[in-house]
């Protein structure tokens, strides 16, 4: 995670990008809720850097951890909430469960590269495993995120220049999106959320498996999206898909849908390099394309 602050400054054409830092070297006037924050939740922070990331404060510093200097990244809003904080590691560091799935995944004979320790306020701690393909012009990179018991979350592959974790920031949720997944998944784990002018999207994983669920802007529940595997379909929605017209095409990908107004499975599907989406209700009754 060195790579942080050069990457911050080297960003300065995507977004307004202003320093500062400790006591000696003062560019920017840090309001003090910030600082106040940083130190509370770090006591120990030295070399303090701070820039402005869009709607973040992002304050890059570091720590004494059993005696060694470890770099963190921290983000907070301008009333010093606490977002999230990347801590830089290594391959060797992560749990074991993780370095398993590593080893399990299709990403096995990469090189690991680095790896970095994400922890967010109400989500899910992500393990990211930097992995490296190649060399020179024709080197690939992807980033690994894996949860501590070794789920992997999702891979990113090509790594965008100048990332810095930025899609990993939380949400804080409305009350009621909150109550919602309290009450219908009690036991589900925080992957991903989001909110925008449309309402709340939230992934989680519920069990050992990942769910999407949406919300409108009062934070009533609108869907729930879980993938599921082909063969775990209903038979007579497998039917139904082979009585109609896409009986020949090949299934990518099918997703379980729950909304207020009925249940289906939409199917992702591909024939001769065209693709189509198609919705077919639980109980096999209407089979409808998506434009």
């Amino acid at each position: 995670m060195k790579k942080f602050f050069a990457i911050a400054l080297s960003a300065a054409s995507l977004c307004l990008c202003l320093s500062a830092c400790d006591d000696d070297d003062n560019y920017w006037p840090v309001p003090p809720a910030l600082t106040e924050s940083l130190y509370n939740l770090y006591p120990s922070a030295t070399e303090v850097k701070w820039y402005r990331m869009g709607y973040y404060s992002v304050a890059e510093f570091e720590t004494s951890d059993n005696g060694s200097q470890t770099d963190r990244q921290a983000w907070f809003d301008g009333s010093g909430t606490w977002y999230m904080t990347a801590t830089d590691s290594s391959y060797s560091q992560m749990p074991q469960a993780v370095q398993t799935a590593f080893t399990q995944s299709q990403y096995s004979s990469w090189t690991t590269d680095d790896a970095d320790i994400i922890e967010r306020e109400g989500a899910e701690t992500l393990y990211a495993v930097e992995a490296v393909s190649g060399s020179g012009k024709s080197q690939t990179d992807a980033i690994l995120f894996f949860t501590q018991d070794g789920f992997l979350v999702r891979t990113l592959i090509p790594v965008p220049h100048n990332y810095i974790y930025q899609d990993c920031l939380p949400a804080l949720l409305p009350a009621a999106v909150s109550a919602y997944v309290q009450s219908q998944y009690p036991s589900a784990r925080i992957l991903a959320s989001a909110t925008g002018r449309t309402g709340t999207e939230l992934e989680i994983l519920d069990n050992g498996v990942v769910r999407t669920l949406l919300f409108d802007n009062s934070g009533s529940w609108v869907s729930t999206s879980t993938q599921v595997a082909e063969t775990d379909v209903p038979s007579v929605v497998r039917e139904a898909l082979l009585a109609s017209a896409y009986a020949s095409y090949t299934v990518d990908d099918v997703n379980f849908r729950q909304t207020q107004s009925g249940d289906f499975y939409r199917y992702i599907l591909s024939s001769n390099g065209r693709q189509a989406v198609v919705d077919i209700a639980a109980d096999g009754s209407t089979v409808t394309p998506v434009n």
